[in-house]
Protein backbone atom coordinates (compact mmCIF):
# COMPACT_ATOMS: atom_id res chain seq x y z
CA UNK A 1 0.00 0.00 0.00
CA UNK A 2 1.45 3.39 -0.97
CA UNK A 3 1.88 6.02 1.76
CA UNK A 4 -1.38 5.65 3.62
CA UNK A 5 -3.62 6.14 0.59
CA UNK A 6 -6.40 3.60 0.56
CA UNK A 7 -8.36 2.91 -2.64
CA UNK A 8 -11.99 2.07 -1.92
CA UNK A 9 -14.09 0.11 -4.42
CA UNK A 10 -17.85 0.52 -4.61
CA UNK A 11 -20.76 0.46 -7.04
CA UNK A 12 -21.72 3.77 -8.60
CA UNK A 13 -25.37 3.97 -7.56
CA UNK A 14 -26.43 6.88 -5.38
CA UNK A 15 -27.14 4.51 -2.50
CA UNK A 16 -23.81 2.65 -2.83
CA UNK A 17 -21.88 5.94 -2.89
CA UNK A 18 -23.85 7.36 0.04
CA UNK A 19 -23.18 4.20 2.06
CA UNK A 20 -19.48 4.24 1.17
CA UNK A 21 -19.13 7.90 2.13
CA UNK A 22 -20.92 7.31 5.45
CA UNK A 23 -18.48 4.51 6.31
CA UNK A 24 -15.45 6.51 5.14
CA UNK A 25 -16.40 9.48 7.32
CA UNK A 26 -16.33 7.20 10.33
CA UNK A 27 -13.06 5.48 9.29
CA UNK A 28 -11.40 8.87 8.64
CA UNK A 29 -12.47 10.12 12.04
CA UNK A 30 -10.74 7.13 13.63
CA UNK A 31 -7.72 7.22 11.27
CA UNK A 32 -7.01 10.94 10.62
CA UNK A 33 -3.64 10.25 8.92
CA UNK A 34 -5.05 8.06 6.18
CA UNK A 35 -6.40 9.41 2.90
CA UNK A 36 -8.95 7.58 0.77
CA UNK A 37 -9.87 7.55 -2.88
CA UNK A 38 -13.14 6.07 -4.19
CA UNK A 39 -13.06 3.95 -7.32
CA UNK A 40 -16.42 3.13 -8.93
CA UNK A 41 -16.80 -0.37 -10.33
CA UNK A 42 -19.65 -1.47 -12.60
CA UNK A 43 -21.16 -4.85 -11.72
CA UNK A 44 -23.40 -7.37 -13.49
CA UNK A 45 -26.19 -6.31 -11.14
CA UNK A 46 -25.85 -2.70 -12.32
CA UNK A 47 -26.15 -3.97 -15.88
CA UNK A 48 -29.47 -5.62 -14.97
CA UNK A 49 -28.25 -9.20 -14.50
CA UNK A 50 -29.59 -9.46 -10.97
CA UNK A 51 -30.35 -13.19 -11.04
CA UNK A 52 -26.74 -14.23 -10.51
CA UNK A 53 -25.74 -14.89 -6.92
CA UNK A 54 -23.32 -12.09 -6.01
CA UNK A 55 -24.45 -10.01 -9.02
CA UNK A 56 -23.63 -6.77 -7.21
CA UNK A 57 -20.23 -7.73 -5.85
CA UNK A 58 -18.30 -10.15 -8.12
CA UNK A 59 -16.51 -7.48 -10.17
CA UNK A 60 -15.62 -5.54 -7.02
CA UNK A 61 -14.15 -8.68 -5.43
CA UNK A 62 -12.12 -9.27 -8.57
CA UNK A 63 -10.71 -5.72 -8.39
CA UNK A 64 -9.78 -6.42 -4.77
CA UNK A 65 -8.02 -9.68 -5.62
CA UNK A 66 -6.21 -7.94 -8.51
CA UNK A 67 -5.03 -5.18 -6.12
CA UNK A 68 -6.79 -2.45 -8.09
CA UNK A 69 -8.50 -1.44 -4.82
CA UNK A 70 -7.58 -1.95 -1.14
CA UNK A 71 -11.02 -2.24 0.43
CA UNK A 72 -14.53 -2.89 -0.85
CA UNK A 73 -17.80 -1.69 0.63
CA UNK A 74 -20.87 -3.90 0.11
CA UNK A 75 -24.40 -4.19 1.43
CA UNK A 76 -24.03 -7.36 3.49
CA UNK A 77 -27.32 -8.74 2.14
CA UNK A 78 -25.80 -8.78 -1.39
CA UNK A 79 -22.90 -10.99 -0.28
CA UNK A 80 -23.03 -14.75 -0.89
CA UNK A 81 -22.21 -16.84 2.19
CA UNK A 82 -19.21 -18.44 0.44
CA UNK A 83 -16.28 -16.04 0.58
CA UNK A 84 -13.75 -16.08 -2.26
CA UNK A 85 -10.35 -17.44 -1.30
CA UNK A 86 -7.99 -14.65 -0.28
CA UNK A 87 -10.70 -12.22 0.88
CA UNK A 88 -12.17 -11.60 4.33
CA UNK A 89 -14.87 -9.39 5.84
CA UNK A 90 -12.77 -7.13 8.06
CA UNK A 91 -15.66 -5.10 9.46
CA UNK A 92 -19.45 -5.18 9.67
CA UNK A 93 -21.01 -1.84 10.53
CA UNK A 94 -23.72 -1.14 13.06
CA UNK A 95 -27.06 -2.12 11.61
CA UNK A 96 -29.60 0.39 10.33
CA UNK A 97 -33.36 -0.28 10.55
CA UNK A 98 -33.80 -3.88 9.32
CA UNK A 99 -37.45 -3.58 8.27
CA UNK A 100 -38.95 -3.49 4.81
CA UNK A 101 -41.27 -0.65 3.87
CA UNK A 102 -44.25 -0.24 1.60
CA UNK A 103 -44.45 2.87 -0.55
CA UNK A 104 -47.80 3.28 -2.27
CA UNK A 105 -48.95 5.76 -4.85
CA UNK A 106 -52.17 6.62 -3.03
CA UNK A 107 -50.62 6.38 0.44
CA UNK A 108 -52.55 3.20 1.25
CA UNK A 109 -51.23 0.62 3.73
CA UNK A 110 -50.81 -2.99 2.58
CA UNK A 111 -54.12 -4.12 4.12
CA UNK A 112 -55.97 -1.27 2.37
CA UNK A 113 -54.65 -1.79 -1.17
CA UNK A 114 -57.51 -2.82 -3.47
CA UNK A 115 -57.64 -6.42 -4.67
CA UNK A 116 -55.55 -6.80 -7.84
CA UNK A 117 -53.33 -3.80 -7.04
CA UNK A 118 -49.91 -4.08 -8.71
CA UNK A 119 -47.05 -4.27 -6.23
CA UNK A 120 -43.42 -4.16 -7.37
CA UNK A 121 -40.52 -6.17 -5.96
CA UNK A 122 -37.64 -8.19 -7.38
CA UNK A 123 -37.05 -10.24 -4.24
CA UNK A 124 -38.25 -13.86 -3.88
CA UNK A 125 -38.19 -13.40 -0.09
CA UNK A 126 -40.59 -10.46 -0.32
CA UNK A 127 -42.78 -12.14 -2.97
CA UNK A 128 -43.30 -15.25 -0.79
CA UNK A 129 -44.26 -13.21 2.28
CA UNK A 130 -46.47 -10.75 0.35
CA UNK A 131 -48.37 -13.69 -1.17
CA UNK A 132 -48.90 -15.04 2.35
CA UNK A 133 -50.29 -11.70 3.55
CA UNK A 134 -52.27 -10.64 0.44
CA UNK A 135 -52.70 -13.40 -2.10
CA UNK A 136 -55.10 -11.20 -4.08
CA UNK A 137 -52.43 -8.66 -5.08
CA UNK A 138 -50.70 -8.70 -8.45
CA UNK A 139 -46.97 -8.94 -7.72
CA UNK A 140 -44.89 -7.66 -10.61
CA UNK A 141 -41.12 -7.78 -11.06
CA UNK A 142 -39.21 -4.51 -10.68
CA UNK A 143 -35.53 -3.61 -10.73
CA UNK A 144 -33.41 -0.48 -10.80
CA UNK A 145 -32.28 2.05 -8.22
CA UNK A 146 -34.55 3.69 -5.65
CA UNK A 147 -35.29 6.76 -7.79
CA UNK A 148 -36.13 4.77 -10.93
CA UNK A 149 -38.45 2.46 -8.96
CA UNK A 150 -40.27 5.41 -7.42
CA UNK A 151 -40.59 6.97 -10.88
CA UNK A 152 -42.06 3.75 -12.33
CA UNK A 153 -44.67 3.83 -9.56
CA UNK A 154 -45.45 7.51 -10.20
CA UNK A 155 -45.79 6.71 -13.90
CA UNK A 156 -48.53 4.23 -13.05
CA UNK A 157 -46.72 0.93 -13.70
CA UNK A 158 -47.17 -0.04 -10.04
CA UNK A 159 -49.60 0.88 -7.28
CA UNK A 160 -46.98 0.19 -4.61
CA UNK A 161 -43.39 -0.99 -4.19
CA UNK A 162 -41.49 -2.63 -1.33
CA UNK A 163 -37.98 -1.46 -0.40
CA UNK A 164 -35.56 -1.76 2.52
CA UNK A 165 -35.93 0.90 5.21
CA UNK A 166 -32.13 1.09 5.64
CA UNK A 167 -31.43 2.39 2.14
CA UNK A 168 -34.14 5.05 2.35
CA UNK A 169 -32.85 6.13 5.74
CA UNK A 170 -29.28 6.49 4.44
CA UNK A 171 -30.57 8.47 1.44
CA UNK A 172 -32.58 10.72 3.82
CA UNK A 173 -35.78 9.62 2.06
CA UNK A 174 -37.87 8.34 4.98
CA UNK A 175 -40.54 10.84 3.92
CA UNK A 176 -41.62 8.58 1.01
CA UNK A 177 -42.53 5.64 3.29
CA UNK A 178 -46.23 4.77 3.53
CA UNK A 179 -45.88 1.91 6.01
CA UNK A 180 -43.14 0.05 7.88
CA UNK A 181 -43.81 -3.69 7.61
CA UNK A 182 -43.40 -5.62 10.86
CA UNK A 183 -40.53 -8.10 11.15
CA UNK A 184 -43.04 -10.86 11.97
CA UNK A 185 -44.97 -10.26 8.73
CA UNK A 186 -41.93 -9.59 6.56
CA UNK A 187 -38.82 -11.29 7.96
CA UNK A 188 -35.84 -9.29 6.63
CA UNK A 189 -33.12 -10.49 4.27
CA UNK A 190 -30.04 -12.02 5.86
CA UNK A 191 -27.71 -9.16 6.80
CA UNK A 192 -30.27 -6.49 5.89
CA UNK A 193 -29.31 -3.03 7.17
CA UNK A 194 -25.63 -3.87 7.70
CA UNK A 195 -22.67 -2.90 5.52
CA UNK A 196 -19.57 -5.05 5.10
CA UNK A 197 -15.99 -3.98 4.45
CA UNK A 198 -14.02 -6.60 2.57
CA UNK A 199 -10.23 -6.70 2.28
CA UNK A 200 -7.48 -9.07 1.14
CA UNK A 201 -6.42 -11.64 3.68
CA UNK A 202 -3.14 -10.98 5.46
CA UNK A 203 -3.16 -7.20 5.07
CA UNK A 204 -2.72 -6.30 8.73
CA UNK A 205 -2.35 -2.56 8.23
CA UNK A 206 -5.59 -2.24 6.26
CA UNK A 207 -7.33 -4.56 8.71
CA UNK A 208 -6.33 -2.28 11.60
CA UNK A 209 -7.63 0.78 9.76
CA UNK A 210 -11.09 -0.59 8.90
CA UNK A 211 -11.45 -2.91 11.92
CA UNK A 212 -12.16 0.12 14.09
CA UNK A 213 -15.69 0.41 12.63
CA UNK A 214 -16.56 -3.26 13.25
CA UNK A 215 -19.74 -3.45 15.36
CA UNK A 216 -19.61 -6.59 17.50
CA UNK A 217 -23.36 -6.97 18.31
CA UNK A 218 -24.22 -6.67 14.58
CA UNK A 219 -21.52 -9.20 13.66
CA UNK A 220 -22.84 -11.60 16.33
CA UNK A 221 -26.35 -11.30 14.88
CA UNK A 222 -25.54 -11.67 11.18
CA UNK A 223 -23.28 -14.73 11.53
CA UNK A 224 -26.13 -17.10 12.52
CA UNK A 225 -28.33 -15.47 9.85
CA UNK A 226 -25.71 -16.21 7.20
CA UNK A 227 -25.36 -19.74 8.56
CA UNK A 228 -29.11 -20.30 8.01
CA UNK A 229 -28.90 -18.98 4.45
CA UNK A 230 -25.96 -21.24 3.73
CA UNK A 231 -27.49 -24.36 5.30
CA UNK A 232 -30.80 -23.88 3.43
CA UNK A 233 -28.76 -23.72 0.24
CA UNK A 234 -29.91 -20.28 -0.79
CA UNK A 235 -28.16 -17.59 -2.72
CA UNK A 236 -29.71 -14.16 -2.62
CA UNK A 237 -32.42 -15.33 -5.06
CA UNK A 238 -34.08 -17.96 -2.85
CA UNK A 239 -37.18 -17.24 -0.70
CA UNK A 240 -35.19 -17.42 2.54
CA UNK A 241 -35.12 -14.88 5.35
CA UNK A 242 -33.50 -14.73 8.78
CA UNK A 243 -33.18 -12.09 11.44
CA UNK A 244 -31.25 -12.41 14.69
CA UNK A 245 -31.31 -10.00 17.59
CA UNK A 246 -28.65 -9.96 20.30
CA UNK A 247 -29.53 -8.65 23.76
CA UNK A 248 -26.84 -9.06 26.37
CA UNK A 249 -25.96 -12.77 26.52
CA UNK A 250 -29.18 -13.80 24.76
CA UNK A 251 -30.03 -14.15 21.10
CA UNK A 252 -33.37 -14.62 19.31
CA UNK A 253 -33.51 -15.73 15.67
CA UNK A 254 -36.50 -15.66 13.31
CA UNK A 255 -36.52 -17.47 9.99
CA UNK A 256 -38.67 -17.91 6.88
CA UNK A 257 -38.38 -20.48 4.11
CA UNK A 258 -40.57 -21.15 1.08
CA UNK A 259 -40.30 -23.30 -2.03
CA UNK A 260 -39.36 -22.01 -5.49
CA UNK A 261 -43.01 -21.35 -6.36
CA UNK A 262 -43.36 -19.25 -3.18
CA UNK A 263 -45.67 -21.83 -1.60
CA UNK A 264 -45.29 -23.99 1.53
CA UNK A 265 -44.08 -20.95 3.41
CA UNK A 266 -42.84 -21.70 6.89
CA UNK A 267 -41.79 -19.34 9.67
CA UNK A 268 -40.18 -20.30 12.93
CA UNK A 269 -38.01 -18.85 15.69
CA UNK A 270 -35.55 -19.92 18.37
CA UNK A 271 -34.15 -18.23 21.48
CA UNK A 272 -31.16 -19.03 23.62
CA UNK A 273 -27.67 -18.15 24.75
CA UNK A 274 -25.63 -15.98 22.40
CA UNK A 275 -22.66 -18.34 22.67
CA UNK A 276 -24.88 -21.10 21.20
CA UNK A 277 -25.88 -18.97 18.19
CA UNK A 278 -24.67 -21.36 15.48
CA UNK A 279 -26.28 -24.39 17.15
CA UNK A 280 -29.52 -22.38 17.42
CA UNK A 281 -29.22 -21.40 13.74
CA UNK A 282 -28.78 -25.06 12.84
CA UNK A 283 -31.87 -25.97 14.90
CA UNK A 284 -33.91 -23.24 13.16
CA UNK A 285 -32.72 -24.38 9.70
CA UNK A 286 -33.91 -27.93 10.48
CA UNK A 287 -37.32 -26.63 11.67
CA UNK A 288 -37.72 -24.61 8.47
CA UNK A 289 -36.55 -27.40 6.17
CA UNK A 290 -38.92 -29.91 7.75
Amino acid sequence: MNSQKVIVGTRGSKLALTQTNLILEEIKRLNPDVSFEIKIIKTKGDAGQVNNVGAFIKEIELALLNKEIDIAVHSLKDMPTEEPEGLIIAAITEREDVRDVLISKDNLCLKDLPSGAVIGTGSPRRIAQLKKMRNDLNIKYIQGNVDSRLQKMKDGEYDAIVLAAAGLSRLSMKNVVTEYLSIDDMVPAVGQGALAIQIREGEGEIKDIVGKVDHQPTREAVLPERYILSSLGGGCRAPIAAYAKVEGDKISIQGMYADESYGNLKKSNVNGEKKESIALAEQLSKQLRD
